[in-house]
C-alpha cells in the first residue's frame, strides 16, 4: 500500500501522524538547543556524553511500568498524559542560566524522556489496531520518515534559531507543539486491547510482573527475541551521534561556521538520511520477511562504510553527505526490525515486547554513549579513533545479524501473522 491510499483510506492514523509531525519537529528543535549549552573540551564532553546518558536512562528505568501500560490502559490516554506531561517539563529549561544550572538540565531531561519512555510503547503498539494488516509496513516506513523529517526540519531550524534568538524560544515552541500533538490524540479512538480466553487479570503495580512474561514469551520465542535485540546491536555504535557535536565544534567550526549551525545541518542531515532509507530499502529489497532481513543486514555494512569516511574528512559538505548515507542504514535497521516484531509478536503481547527492546537499546546506547565521552575525555583516542571504534561494532553487528538469521530466519517467515 502507497503512502497517499494509507492517508486517504485510514483516517485514526493519519490524525496519529498529524500529532507526531508536529511533537517530534518540536522535540528536535529543542534538542539541538540544549546541545549548544555544552561545549566539547575535555570535561565538556563528559558533561555532554552525561545528557545522552541521563535521556538514554529513563528507557530501562520504566520499561517494565511502560511495557504494562501500554498492554492494560487506553494507549490514546497514556499518550495523551505524556504529551501533556512533557509541555510541562520543557517550560523548565527556561530557568537554565548557565554551566552551574547543569544539574537542572539533566533532571529534566530525565523528567523528559521518562514520559516518552510510556508514550513510545503505546504508540507502537496502538499502529498494529488502527491500521489493516496490509497496510502495516506502509504505516511504520511512514512513522520513520516522518521521524526522520522532523529531525532535518527540527534539526535545521533550531540550530539557525539558536545562532539567532537563542535558546528560549526553542523551549517554548517545544511545549507549544506537545500541546498541539495531545489535543490531536483526544479526537481519535483507539480499541481496546484484545486479550486471550485464559488470560487472567493481576495486580502488577510495579510491571515486573509483566516484564517476565515479555521476557517468558520472547526466552520461548528465540527467533522473535533475537529481533528485538537489533536495535540494541545497533545501539552498540549509538555513541556516533554524540559525535557530531564534536565535530561541528572541533572540526567545521575551523572554517569560521557557527557550532550550533554545523550541529543542527549534520542533524538535519541524519533525519534526511532516515527518510530515504527505509523508503529505498522497501524498493529494491520489499517488504518479505526475507526481505527485511537482507535490508538490516546490508543497512549495517551501509552505516559501517560511511560512518568510516567521516573520520577522514574536514569539509562540511562531504561529512553531511556522509551522515545521510549512515543514517539511511539505521533507519532501515529501526524500521525492519519493528516490522519483524509486529509481524511475529501476537499483538496482546506487543506492549511488553517493545518495552524490552527499547530497555535493551537504551542499555547499549547508554554504554556506548560513556565509551565515547570518556575516551575523549581521557585522550584514550583522538576523535578520528573513536570514530573508527564505532565502525568496528557496527561490522560485528552486521556479522552478528548474518550468523543469527543463518539460524533464525525461516522460523520468522513461519511465524508471520499476516498472510
Amino acid at each position: 500500500m502507497g503512502y497517499r491510499e494509507l492517508l486517504r483510506t485510514q483516517t485514526t492514523f493519519r490524525k496519529l501522524w498529524f500529532g507526531q509531525i508536529v511533537s517530534e519537529c518540536g522535540d528536535w528543535l529543542q534538542f539541538i538547543a540544549l546541545l549548544s549549552l555544552f561545549p566539547t573540551s575535555s570535561e565538556g564532553v563528559t558533561a555532554l556524553a552525561g545528557l545522552f546518558i541521563v535521556r538514554l536512562v529513563p528507557w530501562i528505568v520504566w520499561a517494565p511500568i511502560a511495557g504494562t501500560i501500554a498492554d492494560k490502559l487506553s494507549r490514546r490516554n497514556v499518550m495523551i498524559a505524556a504529551d501533556l506531561g512533557r509541555a510541562l517539563v520543557v517550560l523548565g529549561y527556561l530557568g537554565v542560566r548557565g554551566p552551574e544550572d547543569t544539574w537542572l538540565v539533566y533532571a529534566l531531561a530525565f523528567a523528559q524522556e521518562s514520559l516518552s519512555a510510556f508514550f513510545e510503547p503505546a504508540r507502537s503498539a496502538a499502529i498494529p489496531q488502527i491500521v489493516e494488516p496490509k497496510a502495516l509496513l506502509a504505516a511504520n516506513s511512514l512513522s520513520g520518515a516522518t521521524w526522520s523529517a522532523m529531525l532535518a526540519l527540527g534539526g535545521s531550524l533550531g540550530g539557525l534559531l539558536v545562532a539567532t534568538v537563542g535558546t528560549r524560544a526553542a523551549m517554548i515552541v517545544d511545549s507549544l507543539t506537545f500541546v498541539v500533538s495531545a489535543g490531536i490524540l483526544a479526537s481519535i479512538s483507539i480499541p481496546p486491547v484484545s486479550r486471550a480466553p485464559d488470560e487472567v487479570a493481576e495486580a502488577d503495580p510495579t510491571g515486573l510482573r509483566a516484564m517476565r512474561d515479555g521476557l517468558r514469551y520472547l526466552s520461548r520465542s528465540r527467533p522473535q527475541a533475537f529481533a528485538a535485540l537489533v536495535k540494541a546491536m545497533w545501539g552498540t555504535s549509538g555513541g556516533i551521534v554524540l559525535l557530531y557535536s564534536v565535530y561541528a565544534n572541533q572540526v567545521f567550526a575551523k572554517s569560521g561556521r557557527a557550532p550550533a549551525v554545523s550541529t543542527g545541518v549534520l542533524y538535519a542531515a541524519r533525519g534526511v538520511g532516515a527518510l530515504v532509507g527505509p523508503l529505498v530499502a522497501r524498493r529494491v529489497l520489499g517488504e518479505s520477511i526475507p526481505g527485511l532481513r537482507r535490508s538490516i543486514q546490508a543497512a549495517f555494512l551501509v552505516e559501517a562504510a560511511a560512518i568510516a569516511g567521516l573520520a577522514f574528512t574536514d569539509h562540511l559538505l562531504v561529512a553531511t553527505l556522509l551522515v545521510l548515507v549512515a543514517h539511511a542504514g539505521g533507519s532501515t535497521i529501526w524500521v525492519g526490525s519493528t516490522q519483524l516484531l509486529q509481524l511475529t509478536v501476537p499483538n496482546r503481547f506487543q506492549g511488553r515486547v517493545f518495552a524490552v527492546e527499547l530497555a535493551w537499546l537504551t542499555a547499549t546506547m547508554s554504554l556506548s554513549s560513556a565509551f565515547v565521552g570518556r575516551a575523549l575525555a581521557r585522550a584514550w583516542f583522538d576523535l578520528r579513533g573513536v570514530t573508527l571504534a564505532m565502525v568496528s561494532a557496527m561490522l560485528l553487528c552486521a556479522a552478528a545479524w548474518w550468523l543469527g538469521m543463518t539460524r533464525f530466519g525461516p522460523r520468522l517467515e513461519e511465524a508471520c501473522n499476516v498472510p
